[in-house]
């Protein structure tokens, strides 16, 4: 016989009870299946996903008994009854004597109420069998006994249990000789591989059994549970089934996976594993729909015992119409009792019509505005659940029996009338035309109820808002209800009940600020500004506030010399030069406050501590007398102003920022600007103070820099006074000389002409728009020649000049004035004819008698230069600002000998490419007087061509050089 107790027990204590499934515990068989049989515990034939699923197994062959012995010690003589449930021992079962159960001795005694096998046979005490055994632990022997200690040998029934997660070779894995352990087994369609299930007989004696099996709707349970192996437990080392076990254990999947529609089977084995029994049910995973709620979802009713009702429908597992305890009906958290039901396809429809007297346990507020949660629960046969009106989604009712009446009333606007009224409005009964209402003085031309999310988004659509025609600002006119308004319940308000549809309207319009006058645009130090201001009503006693603000300001002192008008002075005095805003605020006799500044919110982007606004001067949005960081906000709490410049428009953070910050704050509108200037403009003098300038005609420019604050639209200047003091001393009035260059009176230029060479000193004095004065700024310049220094050494120098001759000062002799000069020569490309000039008797440079005789001197060719000792030959040339055409040089095909022209004396050597751009140049040679060698440059290459020196160009085709 085998003892699937003691194997148990001994697999437990080596590690290989491993549960797949939950613990059933205390098993409860409801299904009675007939003995050889399985049956699933349900009532509908239904089941769903995310349950334990339970089933019941009868069958005599699953029970199993077990041989025990227990020692009883003082059994009196002519003892023929015992009872090892009590210790009684004596003639009969009516016995008094107890004898003491040596328990210390008992093998497989299983406790008080040890279930014997009513066989007496299996039975006997020290050779004597008995008569008859009882399960409650009585023995009748057939001969009494002498008496004294006896020994009991017993068969007794155990409570079985057959572990499916065990089995003598399953899954390749050997559990030590134990066999026939799985004997249940679940699978569904979704799932055929399915899970084996633990069983477990209810008593020792019942042979009926009970198992379970997790279902579940994730198809990752698919499958059998299984051993883990070496590969396995190393597959799942991350978080797997198997991580942390030892290839002696199981994993486990998690149950089976069904689906909606499934089959779900349970099937019993034998010992052999073939099958005796299938049972099985349908899975339904699909709750039941709650629809056709009556009334809607925060509907308004004004009867105290409204009708409920509601459909409820299940097309799987069902409703069942005869046992409807599994649909409840809450009102107000409170069971509704006596909902009736009628069928209807697929389910019932349910009805709650009940006397008002009955609504009264419910603690339902019939008051208007008072809504109050329902809930319904339904519940099919496979036990899914659908619930309307829960505390995330409520469902409410509101039953309203009381009539709405206007509270307030604001005139907040000269043509708006603003109702609030007790509790929410039906809009389909305030007519649009505004003929429900009458506003005393004006006409209602509109009416319209204001929806949740409007500018007052806590009216609960109570508000009425009326168009009307033009109200006094200070007007507090009454407004009555005429028409039949109505609540969402249908309630009207009472026209006939002044108090309930009457109301005085209070003031809200604000004063209007009709004028805004500064009386200058423009001030200096000495200066003072002029602040009018008008108002469409009485205001309130101080009850104009007028602030100044740019780089500095305060508040101004106002004077009222009528109620309708106001007037305020800002001196200027230390006042910084900057632009200035004037903020102002007016409070009515109904305390409505409003000012002339305008709300502005922009996002910057902040590397630092410094934000530059879009608009300005900013102003004084709390009117406390100063622009600060209460009159500036930023999206970011953790960062301050530590200052704030009105006028240039900046805000200074107390610390450094990265990120974008939102800033809002108030700027003042231009009509209440203006600007202060207490500074005297600036100027730059071209040429500047202390520079030399090679050039006797040189421009002379002055720039007047008056832009001194953001915004300043005054930047000109009126050029009072110029004069030029020359090397001799000589002063010379030039104020006509200057033009306005741009004719803005900001840039004045002189094209001087034929300037004495040496120190000359420019004194001038300007007035800009606000009255400074710059007076007497000076600057002194040097007027020197522009020469260029020809370094030439004892033979042939093939040399250019670099910039244009004075025309009077080009004479061949003129130019190379050097005696250690005896031969110049240069070549016409285009005629091919060498010109020469050598030094002659008499000490000059020529070619009497030849028609080839060099006489002049141009800077658009290149000269043979011939020297008998080491020369520098300084030569004048004419100012670069000159008003001369710049040169160009015509160029034959073939060789040409060409200059190296500069703008400045002294330039760095010139990339040969560039200067030869245009052309169709081949190669080019200059000389190397050290050398004596021609020295090419190539196109292309890093060639460069120098100042003074010349050279010989090869040009495919004919060409203009433009240096």
């Amino acid at each position: 016989m085998n003892h699937p107790v003691r194997f148990l027990t001994v697999l437990a204590a080596l590690g290989l009870l491993v549960a797949v499934f939950a613990a059933p515990g205390a098993t409860t068989v409801q299904a009675e299946p007939a003995d050889g049989e399985v049956e699933w515990v349900s009532d509908t034939g239904f089941v769903t996903a995310g349950v334990d699923a339970s089933f019941s197994i009868n069958d005599d062959d699953l029970g199993t008994t077990q041989a025990g012995t227990i020692t009883l010690m003082g059994v009196p003589a002519g003892t023929k009854y015992i009872n090892l449930a009590t210790g009684i021992a004596g003639p009969d079962s009516t016995a008094t004597t107890t004898a003491t159960l040596d328990t210390s001795k008992a093998s497989g005694y299983m406790g008080a109420a040890t279930p014997l096998v009513t066989d007496a046979l299996t039975t006997q005490v020290t050779g004597n069998f008995a008569l008859s055994t009882d399960a409650g632990g009585g023995i009748t022997l057939l001969e009494a006994v002498s008496g004294g200690d006896i020994e009991v040998s017993f068969q007794h029934n155990v409570t079985d249990s057959y572990d499916g997660n065990l089995r003598g070779v399953a899954d390749g894995k050997a559990s030590d000789g134990l066999t026939g352990s799985q004997r249940a087994k679940v699978t569904s369609t979704s799932d055929p591989q399915g899970e084996w299930a633990t069983i477990t007989e209810t008593t020792a004696t019942s042979n009926m059994f009970g198992g379970m099996v997790s279902l579940s709707g994730d198809a990752a349970s698919s499958g059998t549970a299984g051993w883990c192996t070496d590969a396995r437990i190393e597959l799942d080392k991350d978080g797997g089934a198997c991580e942390g076990k030892s290839s002696t254990d199981r994993w486990a999947d998690g149950g089976v996976w069904v689906q909606d529609g499934d089959t779900l089977t349970v099937t019993y084995y034998d010992s052999g594993l073939t099958s005796v029994d299938t049972h099985t049910v349908t899975v339904d995973t699909v709750s039941p729909q709650i629809s056709d709620i009556s009334p809607a979802d925060g509907a308004f009713t004004k009867v105290g015992n409204p009708t409920i009702s509601f459909n409820v429908t299940d097309s799987g597992s069902g409703i069942d119409i005869q046992n409807l305890d599994n649909i409840t009906l809450t009102i107000n958290g409170v069971a509704a009792a006596g909902v009736s039901f009628l069928s209807i396809d697929d389910g019932v429809r349910g009805i709650y019509a009940r006397p008002t007297s009955e609504w009264a346990a419910y603690g339902v507020d019939t008051g208007n505005d008072n809504p109050f949660p329902i809930s319904i629960t339904a519940t099919d046969g496979a036990g899914n659940s659908s619930t309307v009106g829960t505390a995330d989604d409520a469902y409410t009712i509101d039953i309203d029996l009381d009539r709405p009446t206007v509270r307030t009333a604001d005139a907040t606007s000269k043509t708006t009338v603003v109702l609030t009224f007790s509790e929410p409005l039906d809009a389909g009964t305030v007519d649009a035309d505004g003929s429900d209402f009458e506003v005393d003085g004006v006409a209602v031309t509109a009416a319209a109820r204001k929806a949740d999310d409007d500018d007052t988004p806590d009216n609960e659509e109570r508000v009425v808002e009326l168009t009307v025609t033009d109200l006094d600002p200070d007007a507090k006119p009454v407004v009555s209800v005429v028409g039949a308004v109505a609540d969402k319940a249908g309630n009207e308000v009472d026209t006939a009940n002044d108090g309930a549809s009457k109301v005085t309207a209070s003031d809200k319009i604000g004063a209007t600020i009709t004028s805004l006058e500064i009386d200058s645009d423009l001030v200096d130090a000495d200066g003072e500004v002029g602040i009018s201001l008008g108002f469409d009503e009485k205001l309130a006693t101080n009850g104009v506030k007028v602030t100044v603000h740019g780089p500095s300001g305060g508040a101004a002192t106002v004077t009222r010399p009528t109620p309708l008008a106001g007037s305020a002075t800002f001196k200027v005095g230390d006042s910084p030069t900057g632009m200035y805003g004037v903020s102002v605020q007016v409070t009515d006799l109904g305390n409505n406050t409003i000012n002339n500044l305008t709300k502005a919110e922009e996002t910057h982007s902040v590397d630092g501590t410094t934000i530059t606004l879009g608009n300005g001067p900013i102003g004084d949005a709390n009117f406390d007398g100063v622009v600060d960081g209460g009159d500036v906000m930023l999206s970011d709490d953790g960062v301050s102003v530590s200052g704030v410049d009105a006028s240039a428009r900046t805000v200074t953070l107390s610390e450094a920022h990265d990120g974008d910050l939102e800033v809002t704050y108030h700027y003042v509108p231009a009509d209440a600007v203006f600007q202060v200037d207490v500074d005297a403009p600036m100027v730059a003098i071209e040429p500047s103070d202390g520079s030399t300038v090679k050039d006797q005609s040189p421009f002379i420019r002055l720039v007047f820099d008056d832009d001194e604050y953001p915004g300043d639209t005054n930047k000109a200047v009126t050029l009072d006074a110029a004069t030029l003091t020359g090397p001799d001393g000589e002063e010379m009035d030039v104020l006509d000389h200057f033009m306005a260059g741009t004719g803005d009176n900001i840039e004045f230029i002189w094209a001087s002409s034929d300037l004495a060479l040496g120190d000359h000193t420019l004194t001038l004095s300007a007035t800009d728009a606000a009255g400074n004065t710059l007076k007497d700024e000076t600057a002194t310049f040097t007027v020197a020649k522009r020469t260029a220094d020809i370094a030439l050494r004892p033979g042939w120098n093939l040399i250019s000049i670099p910039g244009s001759l004075a025309p009077d000062k080009r004479a061949v002799n003129d130019v190379f004035t050097n005696d250690a000069i005896d031969i110049v020569l240069t070549y016409d490309a285009r005629k091919r004819n060498w010109y020469r000039a050598t030094r002659q008797d008499d000490g000059t440079l020529g070619q009497p008698g030849s028609s080839l005789e060099l006489s002049m001197v141009s800077s658009l060719t290149a000269y043979w230069v011939h020297a008998t000792g080491v020369v520098t030959q300084s030569v004048d040339l004419v100012g670069a600002s000159s008003a001369e055409t710049p040169v160009s040089i015509d160029l034959v095909a073939g060789w040409n000998l060409v200059p190296v022209r500069t703008q400045e004396v002294g330039s760095d050597p010139i990339d040969a490419d560039d200067y030869f751009s245009g052309l169709s140049w081949t190669r080019a040679y200059g000389y190397n007087n050290t050398t004596q060698v021609f020295e090419a440059v190539l196109p292309g290459t890093d060639g460069t061509v120098a100042e003074n020196n010349g050279y010989w160009v090869y040009v495919q085709s004919a060409g203009v050089l433009v240096p």
